[in-house]
């Protein structure tokens, strides 16, 4: 906490809208999905790091509970910290006079500008949002990136974010953060770190989590914010409380989300040696996980089954079988994708089971495409039905990534006009050795093996046919989407050398 006569802490903030920016429209309806979409929260806790700018929600998700501790779960399973969530832009705008969402948004958004700066300098700031903010007079272009609700926040859109925000090196420092925030039974101690020296205390009942409770921990956040003055903190807890166990109102979740246990006479000891962190869960890089039980033949199994399980609720939300024929596998195949396009449409999701590599095999020998382009399966000594083994993995925090890819043919429209083409055809300049290694890194399933061509080598995109192109670049956004600045500009550039258009490549994910 700055003492008398500092300059105010230094704060970049980001104003976040939820609904068309971090779920999509894609039903034929033109509505927007209430899932929250994993490629586009960990591209959220992207911007953040690079940027290192505290989060402010001004979406309307804020003022439901139950929307906001959807919200608030996704943001602690993709590792976004407590004290980076700064708050939101509070009370709804109201006017005599009747003005558009846009404007009553933008109102909103100005307002809290105004209201954090009073504590904080604040250096930089952008509001994200699928609603046009600029229909205000005072928001200036700078300071607001127009997300598309069709595709969500796209790699073009973190590109003119990073540029309103500004880039800083994220902290790679492990040492404790200056503050620990100590939640007791009947009051709340902010404590600095260096000398355990309490710099304030306030009474307040930890054990108050009911839903009518959460205007209390409401100001408890606040009060939090402004004593640390914008510093990172450790929470810490002496009664631990997941946040999974118990229907915590928001608030109470911001700061219980990044919570680590103590006993009672933690602070007798190091604190560094006693480091607990409260049980979590992952947020996977997958939407939804496809359970696929059966074989791709009448022989050896009469019925396929597919189950589909959310990735962040370990749920099963629905389940299809159908008769194996006995040699109409592309009739099968196409029962399977067509239900997958409608169940899981504007999503990303991941083949799971003991089955899947037989699919894939099956698929190869007989030519045809398959729609387990990214998939996982059970190891053997795996005891139990495949849907539970998976749902109580999701449960115990374990990351289910794939474990192998089918091979696919190369279809060149999807990527580029030309029937065939290399780097060479459309660069005067053939791009080096390095550059070609970074791509080919970056983007796995884009790509054939490089082949010689005058002695350099050449990069040779490869699309995914027609009906999974929703799938392209799934196992790169699983692998962390943008690295850093570096690797979202060489991806951006190279787009734009093939395309023209920046966010080609979000297209052709979703």
């Amino acid at each position: 906490m700055a003492d008398d006569g500092q300059s105010k802490p230094r704060l970049r903030v980001l104003f976040l809208d939820i609904d068309g920016v971090v779920n999509t429209v894609h039903c034929a309806g033109g509505c927007i999905t209430p899932q929250l979409n994993a490629t586009l929260v960990h591209r959220v806790t992207r911007l953040l790091e690079l940027s290192q700018a505290k989060l402010v929600l001004s979406t309307t998700w804020r003022l439901h509970p139950a929307q906001m501790r959807t919200l608030l779960h996704a943001l602690h399973l993709a590792d976004v910290p407590f004290h980076c969530i700064l708050g939101t832009t509070g009370s709804p705008y109201s006017s005599l006079e009747p003005v558009s969402p846009a404007y009553s948004r933008a109102a909103e958004v100005l307002a809290a500008v105004a209201r954090y700066a009073e504590t904080f300098d604040i250096v930089a700031w952008v509001a994200m949002d699928d609603l046009d903010l600029s229909v205000h007079p005072a928001m200036s272009p700078r300071h607001f990136v127009h997300v598309s609700p069709d595709k969500g926040f796209t790699l073009d859109d973190m590109r003119r974010a990073l540029s309103s925000l500004g880039e800083n090196e994220p902290s790679m420092d492990t040492a404790l953060p200056p503050f620990w925030i100590v939640l007791e039974a009947t009051s709340v101690s902010v404590v600095r770190a260096t000398d355990k020296s309490l710099v304030a205390t306030r009474d307040h009942a930890t054990h108050a989590v009911d839903e009518d409770s959460d205007s209390v921990w409401a100001r408890l956040h606040q009060w939090v914010h402004a004593t640390t003055a914008g510093q990172p903190f450790l929470v810490v807890t002496t009664q631990p409380q997941s946040i999974q166990s118990s229907p915590l109102p928001p608030h109470a979740m911001l700061l219980l989300h990044d919570a680590v246990a103590r006993p009672s006479t933690w602070l007798d000891r190091d604190p560094s040696s006693m480091l607990r962190p409260l049980p979590r869960r992952r947020l996977q890089h997958f939407d939804r996980f496809v359970v696929l039980q059966g074989f791709p033949s009448a022989e050896s199994s009469p019925q396929v089954h597919a189950t589909i399980v959310n990735a962040v609720t370990a749920e099963c939300e629905c389940t299809m079988s159908w008769p194996t024929p006995s040699t109409a596998t592309m009739a099968l195949l196409r029962h399977l994708d067509d239900w997958l396009c409608d169940t899981v449409a504007g999503l990303s999701w991941l083949m799971v089971g003991a089955s899947v590599a037989h699919w894939v095999d099956a698929c190869a020998q007989a030519g045809l495409p398959c729609p387990a382009y990214f998939y996982t399966w059970h190891a053997g000594d795996i005891a139990g039905d495949t849907t539970s083994s998976l749902a109580a993995a999701l449960n115990q925090g374990h990351l289910v990534v794939p474990t192998g890819r089918a091979p696919v043919e190369v279809d060149w429209p999807l990527v580029c006009r030309q029937s065939h083409f290399n780097f060479a055809d459309i660069l005067d300049v053939r791009p080096s050795d390095d550059v070609v290694h970074a791509i080919v890194d970056m983007l796995p399933l884009l790509r054939a093996a490089p082949f010689p061509i005058r002695g350099g080598l050449v990069l040779r995109l490869a699309a995914l046919r027609d009906w999974s192109a929703r799938q392209i670049l799934a196992e790169y956004i699983g692998r962390g989407d943008i690295p850093n600045d570096h690797a979202l500009e060489v991806v951006m550039s190279m787009v734009d050398m093939l395309t023209d258009v920046s966010s080609e490549v979000d297209d052709l994910l979703w």
